[in-house]
Order: structure tokens, then C-alpha cells, then sequence
């Protein structure tokens, strides 16, 4: 996508089940409500309607694990910015 001379090289799609997801909110927080608090068909959509995107621009939306450690998920990332800014695309 192209901006007024801006654009965007990389998205982080940060991949988990919605009840993974919902499960650390629960650890976080006594209560869920509002945007979280949506059925879990609105949050299964959401999350196919990202993954779709994410092959159809694979240059650009990179799909990280999210249910990896968080030293796995930041090392994937980190190597990947480092490729980038080397001018190396994907590591």
C-alpha cells in the first residue's frame, strides 16, 4: 500500500487461536468485556479473514506463532528486520 510517498514494507500478523487469546486475557484481567467479549465465530472470522490477506501479500504479511515463547517470537521478528534492513527481503 502506497501513501503519499509512504509505504508499508512488512505487517506482523501475530498468529493464535481465539481461545488462546482469550485465556491470557483472562490471566491479565477479572473481567472481559467490550471488543474481547465478542463470540468466538466473530473472532475465528477475523482471524481467517487475516491469514487470507497474509497469502495474498506474503511479501509483505509475515504470520509470526504467537502460541511460541516470547523469546522465539521475538527472535523471528528481530531476524527479520535485520533482513530487511540490510536490503535482504526475507531472511
Amino acid at each position: 500500500m502506497k501513501q503519499k510517498g509512504f509505504s508499508i514494507d512488512r505487517t506482523y500478523l501475530f498468529d493464535l487461536e481465539p481461545e488462546t487469546a482469550i485465556g491470557r486475557l483472562s490471566g491479565r484481567t477479572d473481567k472481559i468485556d467490550g471488543f474481547d467479549g465478542l463470540s468466538g465465530d466473530f473472532f475465528y472470522s477475523v482471524r481467517k479473514n487475516y491469514l487470507e490477506l497474509s497469502e495474498r501479500f506474503k511479501d509483505r504479511i509475515t504470520v509470526v506463532d504467537g502460541t511460541a515463547s516470547p523469546e522465539a517470537v521475538a527472535e523471528k521478528v528481530a531476524s527479520d528486520v535485520e533482513a530487511l534492513a540490510a536490503g535482504k527481503g526475507r531472511p
